[in-house]
């Protein structure tokens, strides 16, 4: 590249050198295909790949241009998957948790009363009736007193 700015011409003999064709030797790989020119004997340069076999030039010319495509990292499409199916799986979890939060909610209240027992109210403590409890009082309270039961000695000691 140098050598194309500076208008000169450079010579490079590789021949007894075996070349590893792989992806960490890319950039060295192309720079080579670019600068076959200036390279002496070219066509008996050998390139060795991962699994042992070895290539000649004609094959690294045709091969080249796949280089790149091979050498692809998958890694940023494994990390969108991972979170894809993680958010899939929090969707579903977080479903049958809605779905089921009362009887959650019931099972936890019961482990509570398991492990802690049941805690005794103070005697302080007053407990209001309901309206339906205070109608079945006040009618109650008016039939006996219709009844005749008002002639007893003392009041009837409700309190509301």
């Amino acid at each position: 590249m140098n050598a194309n700015r500076r208008h000169s011409t450079f010579g490079l003999d590789l021949r007894n050198n075996s070349l590893d064709y792989s992806c960490g030797n890319q950039d060295f790989l192309n720079w080579l295909y670019e600068h076959k020119s200036n390279l002496k004997a070219f066509e008996m340069y050998v390139f060795r790949l991962s699994d042992g076999r070895i290539m000649d030039v004609t094959w690294f010319k045709n091969d080249i241009s796949h280089l790149a495509g091979n050498c692809r990292s998958y890694t940023l499409l494994l990390v969108i998957c991972c979170i894809g199916i993680s958010s899939a799986l929090a969707t579903v979890v977080g479903g049958v948790i809605y779905r089921h939060h009362w009887k959650l909610r019931y099972l936890l209240f019961m482990s509570r009363k398991r492990f802690f027992g049941y805690r005794i109210l103070p005697d302080y403590t007053l407990i209001e009736t309901t309206d339906l409890m205070r109608l079945f009082h006040t009618q109650r309270t008016i039939s006996d007193l219709s009844a005749g039961l008002s002639s007893r000695k003392g009041h009837l000691g409700k309190h509301y």
